[in-house]
C-alpha cells in the first residue's frame, strides 16, 4: 500500500473520530453557559467539636468555577486555601492551614443561590508541629492528615456579579478530630 493510501485512511479515521467529538461538544456548548470563576473570602468561627475542644477563628479564600449547567443547577470545581485553628485573642498564629479542592453545586433562582459542596485535602503543618486545637485551658490534640468536609451556603446577590451570604461545613480529619465551620462569605463572579 503506498504512503498516500496510508495518509488518506489516516485522515478518513481522524475525521470519523473528530466529527462526532465535535458534534457532542457543540451540544454541550449550547446546553451550558460560559463558565464562571467565582472567588469568595469567607470567615468563620472554627468549632471543635469533642470533649475538652474550643473554638478558634477560620479565614478562608475559595475560588469555584461554575462550568457546566443542566437546567438551574449550576455545578464546578472547587478548592479553597484556609486558615482554621486562629485563638481568639491571638490572631497571629494559626496552627493549622489546610489545603482542599472538591466540588461545588448551586441551584439559582432569583436573588438567591442556595448551594452545597465536598471537599477533600489536607491539614498540612505550621511551623514545627500542628500544634495544639486552641481550648483555653484544655487543648485537645493536635489536628493534621487529611480532612473531609461537607456543607452548605446561601447567598444573596447584591449586584449581578456580587453576593453575601452564610456557610456551613463540617470538616473530619483522619486524626480522629471533627471541627464546624459556622459564618459568613463575601463572594464576586469574574
Amino acid at each position: 500500500m503506498s504512503s498516500k493510501m496510508h495518509f488518506a485512511h489516516g485522515a478518513a479515521f481522524l475525521v470519523a473520530l473528530l466529527v462526532p467529538l465535535l458534534a457532542a461538544e457543540g451540544a454541550e456548548a449550547q446546553r451550558r453557559r460560559v463558565g464562571d470563576f467565582e472567588g469568595a473570602v469567607e470567615l468563620h468561627p472554627s468549632i471543635g467539636l469533642g470533649d475538652g475542644a474550643g473554638t478558634g477563628v477560620g479565614f478562608d479564600l475559595r475560588g469555584t468555577y461554575w462550568a457546566a449547567r443542566e437546567g438551574k443547577l449550576r455545578i464546578g470545581p472547587d478548592f479553597v486555601v484556609g486558615w482554621v485553628n486562629v485563638p481568639f485573642g491571638d490572631f497571629g498564629s494559626a496552627s493549622a492551614v489546610r489545603l482542599m479542592a472538591g466540588i461545588r453545586g448551586a441551584i439559582p433562582s432569583g436573588s438567591i443561590t442556595p448551594s452545597f459542596y465536598g471537599r477533600v485535602g489536607f491539614h498540612p503543618s505550621s511551623g514545627r508541629h500542628w500544634g495544639p486545637w486552641w481550648a483555653g485551658p484544655f487543648p485537645v490534640p493536635h489536628i493534621g492528615g487529611i480532612g473531609l468536609e461537607g456543607g452548605g451556603a446561601i447567598d444573596a446577590a447584591v449586584s449581578p456579579n456580587v453576593g453575601v451570604g452564610g456557610h456551613m461545613g463540617l470538616n473530619l480529619v483522619t486524626s480522629g478530630f471533627a471541627y464546624l465551620n459556622l459564618g459568613a462569605h463575601l463572594a464576586v463572579r469574574f
